[in-house]
């Protein structure tokens, strides 16, 4: 069937991403055959073998979410402060679906003994990321990859869309 995504357009870009992670989820995770999509006047125009109702289900109840995680930020929710409730809702969500973000968080505390404080955190975002590329879940690479790559000099090259290593400023992207 054919689906006219009106929250999905070309601009801005987060609204562009949003239609092509809608066509990599389902995708990965096997839901409506092969989805394919373009966009027209109205917006993203998704041609895949689910209708509405089907596609409205599946991101209620059956997606799971990419586990996307930075142990390297502050707000990413492993220091002290308000993001560390989130991680800690995550922990104690039980919800099958969210097993993959429960890994790579048990990953990150299995190769640091510290709190994430201020004053016991490594201040080296490239020590920290080379420590979750070496300890992450395969499913949690490619949000590392997409950020930045580490160079033979030990420095990092991000990707500029996603600030300094998923974030911007005090917005943190994950």
């Amino acid at each position: 069937s054919l689906l006219v995504l009106t929250g999905c357009q070309p601009t801005p870009m987060a609204s562009y991403l949003k239609a092509i992670g809608v066509i990599r989820l389902l995708s990965e995770q096997g839901k409506g055959g092969d989805p394919k999509g373009l966009w027209g006047d109205e917006g993203f125009i998704l041609h895949v073998d689910l209708d509405e109702e089907a596609i409205l289900n599946f991101f209620c109840h059956d997606y799971i979410p990419t586990p996307v995680i930075s142990p390297w930020n502050k707000g990413g929710g492993f220091y002290t402060g308000p993001a560390s409730k989130v991680i800690e809702a995550m922990v104690h969500n039980t919800d099958p679906r969210f097993d993959p973000f429960r890994k790579a968080i048990e990953a990150v505390r299995a190769w640091t003994d510290v709190s994430f404080d201020r004053e016991s955190k490594t201040d080296n975002k490239e020590f920290i990321l080379a420590s979750s590329r070496a300890s992450l879940p395969e499913n949690a690479l490619p949000w590392l990859d997409a950020i930045g790559a580490l160079r033979g000099d030990d420095s990092i090259s991000y990707n500029p869309a996603l600030g300094t290593g998923g974030n911007e400023g005090n917005f943190e992207m994950s």
